[in-house]
């Protein structure tokens, strides 16, 4: 009857399994997440309990970089090398790769660059060899972070453009635009505006979520390229066609950038009424590190625009603590936008202060050619000045020394600057046919990606129908179980209850024939008044009493029965014979001695002694009493199950 109702109930609400799917479709994309998250719990693996390494590689190294994190580094390190050795063993390609990969990865955070290059390494010689499919890209950028630390640029150009290179193969925006960048900042630093601008040009081509600031630091770099090559007009062009003048304001990283550019461009295109305004919005001392020497710089090339060169000779010599400082990023502007013949006429400048900076920073033993020819140029224009005309000609030899090695050794990259310039100019013109193919990759990616959603959502579905399909018949199962239980008692108590009536029926009318013969009796013997007739007149009824109690020590065996928690608090108890588990069970329920005695046909002074030794062999005191030990039973066992 109940299953009735419940099938019932489900007919008459079909909606459920609209709600079902609906559930359904949430915990697929739920389920979805945490498959491309593939993060583990906590608990999830242990060092002694990775069952088996062929096919957990991801989500073991996602575990070993999870406890880098969390600062549990030994933790870390002892599951790579238990992992290490054990992939050796298994002689495992796929799991080495990625544990090399990471050790790359840590060693670089670590520190330890030299362990990290050699790791990065060896885990791209092993994905080539063995894998085509694999997305090296991060460990390239890894690879390129270290070489960078040691100061082995050579190395970080070539791992940047196979990184950029393989980006490109794999379709992996971020990282292209990534490498992209540092291909463009690496030429940048050279000196080769027309490299730098034709990577510069091809990362901000690439969109990418997350990539907003990024972006606009991009164009800013751009904007300096061109206004280095004079160009001013297209990099007027750049700057209104991406509107970098909204993000003019602010004390913001790549504010700070766009305010140095703004200006630069400006006082490029003598537009010096604009420069003049925008410098008064700002503050030196508020700026990044990375951009006072740009500020410092366009700041006293205004001054002098506007008052001359005794105005601007009077900023530096207030600012002298900072131009001691930033020295090295400042002399190249010095000897670039302020006329030789002048530059004797900014009173910090002398041969002794100029020639402290360049011990001060070591100049002589850089390999910059262009700083080094800048310091030696300024020294050379102050001595000559102070009429020193020996020590000034030898460091003018010094700058053109180096003006003409920069030259030479630059002469390849020269060439190889101009090529790019060309293609610099062409993607500036044109829509570059990176984006495009870009697009079409993401598209393409997008619908694998809907494809999968929609695969993994109908197994989810399937399977959680299954599974309610299963839970709805072992309900059915566990439902109609009950209900035949419950049945079968039913028929268990009724066949007792019928027993019993029986029971008391033929009691009653043994009690009813025995009374009608002692009725019979008791009326003759008044008469007689006969001793012999009273005695057996008692002996009757003695034989009443005594068939009455048949059932009595049943009664006291069910009593014990029911109170198991006595046999678990006092396991003695088990030794007990039948009647001393009777008066004990009988006891416990405050029955008195005159009682039991009576219930059990025993004497009482024989229930008196067994109740006695009882308490003794529960450990109990003589004093205590029954209903007493019953209750601190009671509350022992509470004790237990709490």
């Amino acid at each position: 009857m109940f299953l009735t109702s419940i099938n019932s109930w489900i007919n008459k609400r079909k909606w459920i399994y609209g709600l079902v799917l609906v559930l359904c479709i949430a915990l697929g994309f739920i389920f979805k997440a945490y498959i491309f998250k593939s993060t583990p719990s906590k608990n999830e693996i242990s060092i002694n309990g990775i069952p088996e390494l062929k096919g957990n590689e991801r989500t073991i190294i996602t575990m070993i970089s999870r406890l880098h994190q969390e600062n549990k580094k030994e933790q870390a390190y002892s599951i790579i090398n238990e992992m290490n050795e054990k992939a050796q063993d298994e002689e495992n390609k796929l799991a080495l790769y990625y544990l090399n990969s990471l050790k790359c990865y840590i060693f670089s955070i670590e520190k330890q660059y030299e362990q990290s290059v050699n790791h990065g390494k060896i885990a791209l010689d092993i994905a080539t060899k063995y894998f085509d499919t694999i997305n090296l890209t991060n460990t390239y950028q890894n690879i390129c972070a270290s070489y960078s630390q040691i100061a082995q640029s050579d190395s970080v150009e070539k791992y940047t453009s196979l990184g950029f290179e393989h980006a490109l193969i794999k379709g992996d925006s971020i990282m292209l635009k990534t490498f992209a960048m540092n291909l463009g900042t690496l030429a940048f630093n050279k000196n080769l505006p027309g490299l730098a601008g034709y990577y510069f040009v091809k990362a901000s081509a690439i969109k990418a979520n997350g990539f907003a600031n990024t972006d606009t630091l991009l164009y800013a770099n751009l904007v300096s390229i061109l206004i280095s090559n004079k160009d001013y007009e297209e990099a007027e062009k750049i700057w209104q066609l991406h509107n970098l003048d909204a993000a003019l304001d602010g004390d913001e990283y790549d504010n700070q950038n766009l305010q140095c550019n703004r200006i630069a461009l400006f006082q490029a295109q003598k537009k010096w009424d604009k420069s003049r305004a925008l410098l008064s919005k700002l503050n030196l001392e508020s700026f990044n590190p990375d951009f006072k020497a740009a500020l410092f710089t366009n700041t006293w090339n205004q001054i002098y625009n506007d008052k001359g060169i005794e105005a601007c000779a009077d900023y530096i010599s207030k600012h002298k603590t900072f131009f001691e400082e930033y020295f090295i990023q400042i002399v190249a502007s010095l000897i670039t936008l302020i006329p030789h013949d002048q530059i004797y006429r900014i009173g910090i400048l002398n041969s002794t202060f100029v020639q402290s900076l360049i011990d001060k920073y070591a100049i002589e033993q850089s390999n910059d050619r262009l700083l080094k020819y800048s310091a030696h140029m300024l020294l050379g224009i102050i001595l000559q000045y102070e009429n020193k005309h020996v020590q000034a000609n030898k460091n003018y030899l010094i700058a053109h020394k180096n003006h003409n090695e920069y030259l030479e050794i630059n002469d390849s990259l020269r060439v190889r600057d101009i090529d790019h310039e060309i293609k610099f100019e062409r993607l500036l013109s044109e829509q570059y046919e990176l984006n495009r193919m870009l697009t079409t990759k993401t598209k393409e990616n997008q619908m694998l990606m809907l494809l999968g959603s929609i695969s993994i959502l109908f197994l989810v579905t399937l399977v959680i129908l299954f599974y309610l399909n299963g839970q709805r018949k072992q309900v059915e199962f566990q439902l109609l179980s009950i209900e035949k239980q419950q049945i079968e008692e039913k028929e268990k108590h009724l066949e007792k209850e019928k027993q019993l009536n029986n029971r008391i029926v033929e009691l009653s009318k043994s009690i009813i024939i025995k009374s009608n013969e002692l009725g019979s009796t008791i009326t003759s013997t008044t008469t007689t008044n006969s001793a012999k007739e009273l005695y057996n007149i008692k002996r009757e009824l003695a034989k009443i009493s005594k068939f009455e109690n048949i059932e009595h020590p049943e009664i006291a065996d069910k009593l014990y029965q029911n109170n198991e928690l006595y046999e678990k608090l006092f396991p003695s108890l088990k030794d007990f014979n039948k009647t001393e588990k009777r008066i004990f069970a009988l006891s416990t329920e405050d029955y008195k001695v005159k009682d039991i005695s009576i219930l059990m046909g025993l004497s009482s002074q024989y229930v008196h002694n067994v109740r006695s030794r009882l308490k003794k062999k529960v450990g109990l005191n003589e004093e205590i009493t029954w209903s007493e030990f019953k209750k601190r039973a009671l509350a022992q066992s509470d004790q237990i199950t709490s």
